[in-house]
């Protein structure tokens, strides 16, 4: 699952703009297969081909769902207004709920080529800073790390500790009850599916 597709699939299961959010994705070109050195291998150049294709198509059914999608400066007024300051730093999903006051981070590592550790290390890295940088008054703020897949998500089991400065970890599917939510809690309304395969509403805090 490339790291577009990853993203849909998070927002269409968990953030729909159609139950009230409101919601940006950061898609970087190199998700899209238009940067980079020419593949060496022939999995590489498959792999590239996968993300020519099916990178355009996710973005397509996430404007289709409602979101805003692009480059952060260009989009971010667009999509929140000028009531939402623009933060720092790359965030791969921003969502609001403004009904509800809540502030949702989210940080997504789809399959790719490289180590999938460093990739997963690095998303942590970003929501810690994110922990201090990111407080907007009048919205409860909630952070998460997701990542496609078993390989994956054995990786993100070892980060759990994150969770004790509030940020939860999702282990995505293909198909939406596969989903698996490792730890740390989401935003109320959200369903959660633990390893241990019950759903539960998580407490507000």
């Amino acid at each position: 699952m490339i790291q577009p597709i990853a993203k849909l699939r998070f927002v269409e299961r968990y953030c729909r703009p159609s139950d009230g959010w409101s919601v940006f994705v950061d898609i970087d070109p190199s998700e899209e297969g238009r940067t980079g050195s020419p593949r060496q291998s022939e999995q590489a150049r498959d792999r590239l081909d996968l993300m020519r294709v099916d990178a355009p198509r996710a973005v397509q059914a996430l404007v289709g769902l409602g979101a805003c999608v692009g480059r952060r400066k260009a989009q971010w007024n667009a999509c929140f207004g000028s009531a939402l300051p623009l933060p720092p730093g790359d965030r791969d999903i921003i969502a609001v709920h403004r009904e509800r006051k809540h502030l949702w981070i989210v940080e997504v590592e789809g399959d790719s080529s490289g180590q999938p550790e460093g990739k997963i290390y690095r998303a942590v890295g970003q929501l810690v800073c994110a922990v201090s940088e990111l407080v907007v008054p009048g919205l409860e703020r909630w952070l998460s790390l997701v990542v496609a897949g078993d390989s994956a998500g054995r990786y993100l089991a070892r980060a759990q500790a994150i969770a004790a400065i509030g940020i939860s970890g999702l282990v995505i599917q293909e198909q939406s009850q596969q989903d698996r939510w490792l730890f740390g809690d989401a935003p109320p309304n959200v369903a959660l599916r633990r390893s241990g395969g019950s759903r539960c509403s998580p407490p507000g805090r």
